[in-house]
Formats: structure tokens, sequence, C-alpha cells
């Protein structure tokens, strides 16, 4: 049986954020889990038997990461960008030099073209012209982007 997990970028982005704009409500909801029946279910869980049932452990990651990934596609009806502008865009971003470009830059860049895109593919009735995302994507961290004076010219 394999025990190999993959979570969608989509999830990794999501528990980054929570952890940033919201770790004192996930704080507050562990602390209700141990307050409201966590801890009498732990008490009766066996440690042996949580050892040999990997099986069953390994359903319970499975069914929690599912039905985060299940709400995550929920909340983006509507609102996600389409898969084809989606992968011309990570197709760029894999191109930008994380060294030279501040991450703050690339992020709040690829949000204002994804932005971008959906408001003119909305305009357009359809998906946005990929060939596109590469200048607005350039023209936004361009923008955004305050070189320091050590940093080499190419």
């Amino acid at each position: 049986m394999s025990t190999n997990l993959s979570l969608s970028f989509e999830l990794i982005s999501l528990m980054g954020w929570l952890l940033r704009h919201h770790k004192e409500e996930l704080s507050q909801l562990i602390e209700k889990a141990t307050e409201n029946g966590f801890m009498d279910e732990l008490e009766v869980s066996d440690m042996k038997d949580f050892l040999n049932g990997t099986s069953t452990n390994n359903d319970v990651v499975q069914e929690f990461f599912s039905f985060l990934e299940g709400s995550i596609q929920k909340g983006f009806e509507g609102k996600q960008l389409d898969t084809i502008a989606f992968g011309a865009l990570v197709d760029e971003v894999k191109k930008v030099d994380g060294q030279v470009v501040d991450q703050h830059v690339l992020l709040s860049s690829i949000q204002k073209v994804k932005n971008d895109c959906v408001k003119k593919s909305d305009e357009e009735s359809g998906s946005f012209q990929t060939d596109h995302i590469k200048d607005l994507l350039c023209e936004q961290i361009l923008k955004k982007w305050n070189p320091s004076h050590h940093d080499s010219l190419n």
C-alpha cells in the first residue's frame, strides 16, 4: 500500500494563508476540540492500535485532506482562472529568477495578473489570451520591483 500523499498547490497555499491570517482561530478550534470530546477519544485510543492501524490512519488523513480539497474547489466556483491561462502563468513564473525578484513582488504580481485575466475573460465572455500573460506578468513585476544598488545588471 502506498503511503504517499500529494497536496495541491491551492491546498498548500491555503494552509499557509490560514497560518498567517487565522492562527488564533485555528488554536481556538483545537482548544474547542479538546474540550468537546477529543481528549476522551484520545484516552480510549491505544497507541499500539494506532501504530498497527496504518491503513485506518491513512484513511483518516486522506479523508481530511480530500474534504479540504473539496471545500477549496467549492470556494473557487465562479472565481477560478481558466486552466489554460493558469498553466501559462505558471510556465512564466517558473522562468523568473527568485534570487533577483523579491518573493512578495512576485506573489503580488501573480495575483494582479490573475485578477486582470479573470476580469478580461469575463468581459470577453471567453478565455483570456495566454500570449498576453507574459507581458502582463513582466509589466507587474517591473512596476513593483525596487532593485537594490547591489544587484548586478544583465
